[in-house]
């Protein structure tokens, strides 16, 4: 029909008339409706160049990008997001690496590749997020060399232990590794007089070698350094499996971050069991999938292991 203004000032008259309530209503409903998705101007032009920019940003600096967002996520869903856009855009998200974690999200443009913060990490904090990255540009030949100036860090031996068993020292070792060589580190570093009935599970010789004199009951030292790099070349340790390092990752990251592309795409880590669906991460590529078995392929398996399978889809 055709559409009839109506002065502000006639609408209470209009409310008298036959019908009037009813159109009254039909009216103020529609501004009501309006207003629930309606901007202003203003409020429509900030967010308008906010989107270009935001546009722009992720067109030409798509590391940058990805690296702010994921630095101003309010939740996992949002880290998730951030995550997917980022293998989207053919950029690696890494775990946390010595060097190059700061207390944040930090990216290497050049390379495409973003790394994890540690302050997100339960019991690190900024300070010995800024001390570690502190260290970076110094030449450690040894594992044994870097342990000798983190003990004048912040860092304290669970936040150490942590970062060895999240893989954050990678290029000096492998976490078991890593961790017996703490252990030898805090127990003779800086020692004047070691007593020998105190070393017996390492190589007698290596102490004699080292020391600077020795009596009936001691080896006294002038500096155990030396002692204690032999000591680590020979050491025997279990190799850190693939269980351990994804157990590890689930204690102190919440989620699981391991991935190898040299493995087949046949092996899977199992997260869930329920029922005939199975959680499964892939060991390849890091994707989590959901599959269905039959039950007679699950007897006996059980969540937090490692097999191998083959998936058949079915068209």
């Amino acid at each position: 029909g055709e559409t009839k203004r109506i002065p502000f000032g006639e609408l209470e008259k209009l409310t008298f008339q036959p019908g009037g309530r009813q159109l009254l209503e039909e009216f103020l409903q529609i501004i009501e409706d309006s207003a629930n998705y309606q901007f202003g101007f203003n409020h429509s032009t900030g967010y308008s160049m906010i989107g270009y920019v935001c546009g722009y940003l992720r067109y030409y600096y798509p590391c940058e990008f990805v690296t702010a967002y994921l630095n101003n996520a309010n939740n996992d869903d949002d880290i998730n997001m951030g995550t997917q856009l980022a293998k989207t855009l053919g950029i690696t998200v890494s775990g946390i690496k010595f060097g190059m974690s700061q207390e944040k999200y930090s990216c290497n443009a050049e390379n495409k590749i973003i790394y994890k913060g540690l302050t997100s990490i339960k019991y690190m904090n900024e300070t010995v997020s800024q001390e570690l990255y502190g260290l970076k540009n110094n030449h450690y030949s040894s594992f044994i060399n870097l342990l000798e100036d983190i003990s004048n860090t912040s860092c304290n031996s669970r936040q150490l232990d942590i970062l060895i068993k999240l893989d954050f020292f990678e290029e000096f070792g492998e976490p078991n590794q890593l961790l017996k060589q703490v252990e030898i580190f805090n127990e003779f570093y800086g020692k004047k007089q070691i007593k020998k009935d105190k070393v017996g599970q390492y190589p007698q010789y290596i102490f004699e070698n080292n020391c600077l004199k020795t009596t009936e009951k001691q080896y006294k030292f002038e500096d155990t350094m030396p002692m204690i790099k032999e000591l680590c070349t020979v050491i025997e340790y279990p190799k850190t499996s693939v269980k351990t390092k994804i157990s590890w990752q689930l204690e102190h990251l919440g989620y699981i971050q391991y991935t190898k592309p040299s493995l087949e795409d046949t092996y899977y880590y199992v997260c869930a069991i329920d029922g005939n669906w199975l959680t499964l991460y892939q060991l390849k590529t890091g994707d989590t999938i959901k599959i269905k078995s039959r039950k007679k392929y699950l007897n006996g398996l059980t969540a937090n292991n490692i097999i191998k399978i083959f998936i058949r889809n079915f068209c």
